[in-house]
């Protein structure tokens, strides 16, 4: 870990990648993932989420 810093409620971590893994079967030819095998999270604001590929429903998180 090089660096914290506090934004707000949220924490921003810094620090180096020595290692990844990847399974290239859930990637096409051209790098990018492939929506039909994964399904990526996104946050959107505002607490609104959604997931990449087919599913395009949003779904509110209310704490």
């Amino acid at each position: 870990m090089i660096d914290v810093n506090k934004y707000g409620d949220h924490d921003w971590f810094v620090g180096d990648i020595t290692q990844f893994y990847r399974d290239d079967d859930m990637f096409l030819d051209n790098g990018l993932p492939d929506d039909e095998k994964l399904t990526i999270p996104l946050y959107l604001g505002r607490s609104t989420y959604t997931t990449t590929g087919e599913r395009e429903k949003y779904r509110v998180r209310r704490d």
